[in-house]
C-alpha cells in the first residue's frame, strides 16, 4: 500500500510495514500463490490474479502449491514423474520446489505421484508441528495396471532445514495403493487433524485416511456404491459434501463416514468443484469437451432437477476447477481459438454463490510446453481454506505526520467499491487533519471484505526517537529493516541512504528518517538465534524403582517454549520409571524434538519367613512373601506339605496361609513352598521362580 506524506507510528516491534486486512481477499494466504502447467503460475497477493512467471514448475496435470500464513510462498510441486513412454515428451522427474525456485527433492519418476494424475500433489499442515507440512502424492492411472502403481504416498517437509528454505525429513511413505489418480482433504469436526479421501482401484471403495498430530493413520474404506472410475474428487469447503464420478454424497467430519445423496447424471468427471458457501456445484456438462457450465443448487429437494445453465463454452477443452482466495472459481480451458496456437486460457466464473454468476473466458492466455500443446492443472488445494471467506473484522492503522501536509490514505484493494467516512467513494483518499478516518471495501459481488480505521496523528517539531524495534535473526536468514515511510531522506549507522537495508549479520542499527517538520529516528537491535538444540537429563541422574518417579528436565538454553508429550509446557517434569516421554524445544527460528525413556533399578526385595506360628495370638500368623520395590506381574505362591500334597495356593499378593488345610490345622513341621513371578525390568518381563522351606510352629 502506498501512503504518500505519511509516517506509520507502530506501538510493537515490527520489521515490515504493511497494511493488514482482515478480510476475504486475504483472509486465506496459504492460498495466495499458484504455480501450475509450463512454468506459469499467478498470485492473488493484490486481491485479483495477475500472472508471475519466476516459477521453474513442469507440470501437465496435478500440482500443489503451499504459501505461510502471510501469503509467502513455501514450495510447490508437479507430484511425481513418470518413465519414458506414458507420456509426451520423453520422461519426467518429480520435483518439489522451495520458495526461490530450486529444487527442494528430486523425486525422479519412482517416488511420489505419477506426472499425469488428475490430482497428483496436495499439501497440508501437520498437525501438531508448526513448521512442517505434508505433501501427499498420487500416482497416475497409467500405471494401475503394472506391478510398481505406488498410490498415495506422503513427505514431510521440515520449514527449519536449509536455512528456513525447508527440505524433506521423511520421504515416499506408502499409505493406501492401488488407488485411482484422485484426492482431497477434509477438515476433521475438531478443527485440527484432517481426512484425506481417495478411491480404492480394486473395490471402487472410498478410502478414507485420519491424519492427527500422532500421524498418519490406518486407511478405512467406505462404500462408493458404484463401479464408475473417478478422475477427480472434490470436498466442499464445510466439509459436509464430496463429489466424484457423477454422484453427491455427504460426508461426516467426526466420524469420516460417506453416505450417498444423489446421481447427477449431467455433469463431469473432471472439471467441477463446490462453491465458497457450499450451497452450489459447478460442472461442466461433459468431460474434458465441455460445452457448457452448470450448477446445481444442493439446499434443493431435487438436487439433478435444479441445474442451472451458466454460460455455453462451445467447443472448449476444459481443465479441472478451483476456487480461488478471491472467492471466484478458476478453470484452464483450450477453446477453439487457442487450440490453433497451443495455448490455453484461465478463465473465472465471478460471483459463483450469487443468483447471477458471471462467466469471463481467457482472463489470461498461458503458453505450453512446445509438444505437449495442453495443460489442464491447476493447483489442488484442501478447499476447506475457502470456507467462510466473507467474515470481516476491523483492522486499525496509526499512522503519524506533520502539520500542513497531505496525506493519502489507500483502502489497499483494487477493483472493489468503498465508502469512507468522509462520505468518499474512491479507493484513496488525500486528508490533512488529524482524527480517525475509516473505509469500508465491497467487492464485485456485494461481499463486505474490509473495514479499515486510520488513526492519524500530527508529529511534533524536533528529533524524535522510537522504541528499539528488538529483532531475531535465525540461521541463514536475512532481515528488512525500514525506515519510516515516505520521507524526504534517510540515514541508517551503517552509511546506507535508502528507506529499507537487508541485513545478514546481528548488530545495533539505526535509521533517522528526514521530514519537513520532524527527524524520526528509530533503532533496531538484531540479535542472532540458532534453532534450539534440545537434551533430555534426568536430575541427580537417578535411576528410579518401579513405581518411582524423577525429575526430568529439558535442556535447551536457546528455546522459548517446551511442549511435553504430556502436555506440558515447562521445562521439568515428572517421569515415572520404565516410561518414555518426548519433547519439542522451540524459539522465533524453528523447533526441534528429544525423547528418552526412564531406565528402572532393580530395586526388588523379597523376603520369605523361615518359621510362622498360626496359634491366633495375632503375631506371625500368617505366612507370605514380602515385596519391596518390586513391579511383579502373574504372581503364584504354592505350599506343599513334605508328602508332596499342595495345602495352599494364592495367585494374589499379600494373601497368605494360615496353617489351615481342608478345615484343619496342620501339625508342627516343615514344609516346602514355591514363588513364581514375572519382574518388570528395564529389559522387559523377566521371569522369577523361588523355593524354599518354612516351620510351623506352635
Amino acid at each position: 500500500m502506498t501512503t504518500p506524506n505519511a509516517i506509520f507510528r507502530m506501538t510493537v516491534p515490527v520489521i515490515f510495514f504493511l497494511t493488514v486486512f482482515s478480510n476475504k481477499i486475504i483472509a486465506q494466504k496459504e492460498a495466495n500463490n499458484w504455480y501450475f502447467g509450463h512454468m506459469t503460475g499467478v498470485s492473488f497477493a493484490s486481491g485479483a490474479p495477475v500472472p508471475v512467471t519466476d516459477g521453474a514448475i513442469d507440470a501437465f496435470e496435478g500440482c500443489a502449491t503451499y504459501s505461510d500464513a502471510n501469503g509467502n510462498l513455501l514450495f510447490y510441486t508437479n507430484g511425481g514423474g513418470a518413465p519414458a513412454g506414458l507420456i509426451p515428451n520423453g520422461a519426467r522427474d518429480g520435483i518439489i520446489w522451495n520458495r526461490n525456485h530450486e529444487v527442494m527433492y528430486d523425486m525422479g519418476d519412482s517416488e511420489g505421484g505419477g506426472y499425469s494424475a488428475a490430482q497428483s500433489a496436495m499439501i497440508l499442515p501437520k498437525p501438531g508441528a508448526p513448521s512442517e507440512y505434508y505433501l501427499f502424492t498420487m500416482d497416475q492411472s497409467a500405471s494401475l495396471n503394472g506391478p510398481d502403481n505406488r498410490g498415495l504416498s506422503y513427505f514431510v517437509i521440515d520449514m527449519n532445514l536449509n536455512g528456513g528454505l525447508g527440505g524433506v525429513s521423511t520421504a515416499n511413505q506408502p499409505v493406501f495403493t492401488p488407488a485411482v489418480e484422485c484426492q482431497t482433504a477434509i477438515l476433521h469436526a475438531n478443527g485440527t487433524d484432517f481426512w484425506m479421501v481417495t478411491i480404492d482401484r480394486n473395490t471402487n471403495d472410498f478410502v478414507v485416511v485420519p491424519v492427527n498430530a500422532s500421524g498418519v493413520q490406518a486407511p478405512v474404506l467406505q462404500p462408493r456404491q458404484t463401479t464408475d472410475e473417478s478422475l477427480v474428487i472434490k470436498a466442499s469447503p464445510d466439509g459436509k459434501y464430496l463429489f466424484a464420478a457423477y454422484r453427491l454424497y455427504s460426508f461426516n467430519q467426526a466420524t469420516g463416514t460417506v453416505s450417498l445423496v444423489a446421481t447427477v447424471p449431467t455433469s463431469s468427471n473432471y472439471s467441477f468443484t463446490f462453491s465458497p458457501d457450499s450451497r452450489y456445484l459447478y460442472t461442466t456438462n461433459a468431460d474434458l469437451i465441455g460445452d457448457a457450465i452448470v450448477r446445481y443448487d444442493l439446499t434443493a429437494p431435487n438436487i439433478p432437477a435444479s441445474q442451472q445453465m451458466i454460460a455455453d463454452l462451445g467447443f472448449s477443452f476444459a481443465g479441472s476447477m478451483q476456487i480461488g482466495p478471491d472467492g471466484n472459481i478458476y478453470f484452464l480451458e483450450q477453446p477453439e481459438d487457442l487450440s490453433t496456437t497451443a495455448q490455453v486460457g484461465l478463465s473465472v466464473i465471478r460471483c459463483p454463490d450469487d443468483a447471477a454468476p458471471t462467466f469471463e473466458r481467457s482472463i489470461y492466455v498461458f503458453e505450453t510446453e512446445p509438444g505437449t500443446d495442453w495443460v489442464v492443472g491447476l493447483p489442488n488445494f484442501p478447499d476447506f481454506l475457502f470456507n467462510n471467506l466473507f467474515e470481516t473484522e476491523p483492522t486499525t492503522e496509526n499512522l503519524s505526520f506533520c502539520e500542513g501536509t497531505d496525506v493519502d490514505l489507500d483502502a489497499g484493494i483494487a477493483n472493489a467499491a468503498y465508502l469512507w467516512s468522509t462520505g468518499a467513494t474512491t479507493q484513496t483518499i488525500t486528508v490533512n487533519s488529524a482524527g480517525t478516518y475509516s473505509v469500508t471495501v465491497t467487492n464485485e459481488c456485494g461481499d463486505e471484505v474490509a473495514i479499515t480505521n486510520f488513526v492519524l496523528e500530527a508529529l511534533e517539531d524536533g528529533k524524535q526517537v522510537e522504541p528499539t524495534q528488538t529483532i531475531t535473526l535465525c540461521p541463514g536468514d536475512d532481515i528488512v529493516l525500514q525506515g519510516s515511510p515516505n520521507a524526504d531522506a534517510y540515514t541508517w549507522s551503517s552509511g546506507e541512504t535508502t528507506q529499507s537495508i537487508t541485513v545478514l549479520s546481528p548488530g545495533d542499527y539505526t535509521v533517522t528518517a528526514t521530514f519537513g517538520c520532524a527527524e524520526i529516528v528509530r533503532p533496531f537491535v538484531v540479535n542472532a538465534r540458532n534453532i534450539p538444540a534440545v537434551s533430555l537429563q534426568i536430575a541427580g541422574g537417578q535411576t528410579p524403582c518401579a513405581g518411582e518417579a524423577v525429575t526430568l528436565n529439558a535442556v535447551s538454553p536457546d528455546a522459548t517454549a517446551f511442549l511435553w508429550s504430556t502436555g506440558a509446557t515447562t521445562a521439568s517434569i515428572q517421569a515415572q520409571a520404565g516410561e518414555t516421554y518426548s519433547v519439542t524445544a522451540s524459539n522465533a527460528c524453528g523447533e526441534r524434538s528429544a525423547s528418552q525413556q526412564i531406565p528402572i533399578a532393580n530395586c526388588c526385595n523379597i523376603y520369605v519367613p523361615n518359621a510362622f506360628s498360626p496359634n491366633g495370638d495375632g503375631f506371625n500368623d500368617v505366612f507370605f512373601p514380602f515385596f519391596s520395590g518390586c513391579d511383579i506381574t502373574n504372581y503364584r505362591f504354592t505350599v506343599f506339605s513334605r508328602w508332596g500334597e499342595k495345602v495352599f495356593d494364592s495367585e494374589t499378593p499379600g494373601e497368605g496361609w494360615n496353617g489351615d488345610f481342608k478345615g484343619k490345622i496342620m501339625p508342627s513341621g516343615v514344609f516346602v513352598w514355591q514363588l513364581t513371578y514375572q519382574l518388570n525390568t528395564a529389559e522387559g518381563l523377566s521371569p522369577e521362580l523361588r523355593a524354599g522351606d518354612v516351620m510351623v510352629v506352635y
